[in-house]
């Protein structure tokens, strides 16, 4: 049983772009390191603002229930192993940006 899968994203620079700029006006997580990589966001709020990833979502009949960031600041060191909210039936992990020697940011719609 294959745990994962690659959906296709025609819009994913558009989704990148909204994305970005919704962490840029309206969080600190890519110029401040929190203490935790993974932050839960405010999901009403980047549905307002991210409104090609929710058109991509909609195409695959899936509404997040939940929306989170991951934002590693530190080069070279991974992130700590985790465990997921056991609730959570599944999640899509959407690639936002990697530059390579400043940060690693992905958005996780989580579907319960």
């Amino acid at each position: 049983m294959k745990c994962f899968c690659i959906l296709d994203c025609d819009i994913l620079e558009q989704i990148q772009s909204e994305v970005l700029n919704y962490l840029k006006h309206n969080t600190t997580l890519l110029s401040e390191k929190q203490q935790k990589p993974w932050v839960t966001a405010n999901t009403k709020q980047v549905i307002r603002n991210c409104p090609s990833l929710i058109k991509w979502l909609s195409t695959l009949k899936i509404l997040p229930t939940e929306i989170s960031f991951i934002v590693c600041h530190d080069i070279g060191v991974g992130l700590p192993i985790h465990t997921d909210d056991p609730r959570l039936i599944s999640k899509i992990n959407v690639p936002i940006n990697t530059l390579k020697a400043i940060l690693h940011a992905g958005m996780m719609p989580m579907i319960k």
